[in-house]
């Protein structure tokens, strides 16, 4: 079973984004910002991390730009979950080191498609063996 990290300060997404993933088959963790994800990251190894971008501490962008610093951790994929504009900006994506970029409110749809799609990338470029999920 897979394991996504959710991070979100606004319970409501925390809660959804618990819904839409728990249902399609995965496990869940959730952190209320980015300082906590972290530290959840290192000691969990979750497969993927879902992040908003606007958040207190520690913004997800940070916790991204840190994520893909870290030579042990890098190979987790991350997606941004924002409602933010900024999101759009070549500047910003490019700065931010995530691998995907999804807007608020997203359907469960594309959420599921982006998770499954950037495990598989993952797991192919580790070299793991494909599960179907």
């Amino acid at each position: 079973m897979y394991t996504v990290l959710i991070v979100d300060d606004e319970i409501g997404f925390q809660c959804l984004l618990e819904l839409v993933l728990q249902r399609a088959g995965y496990h869940t963790l959730v952190a209320g910002d980015g300082a906590e994800a972290l530290e959840m990251i290192r000691n969990h190894h979750p497969h993927l991390i879902i992040t908003d971008d606007d958040m207190p501490k520690m913004q997800g962008s940070e916790l991204c730009r840190r994520l893909k610093g870290d030579p042990t951790l890098r190979h987790i994929p991350a997606i941004i979950h924002s409602a933010s504009l900024k999101m759009h900006r070549p500047s910003y994506r490019e700065s931010s080191r995530a691998d995907a970029f999804l807007s608020k409110p997203s359907l469960p749809r594309e959420i599921l498609e982006r998770v499954r799609g950037l495990i598989s990338q993952a797991q192919t470029v580790r070299g793991e063996p494909a599960r179907v999920h």
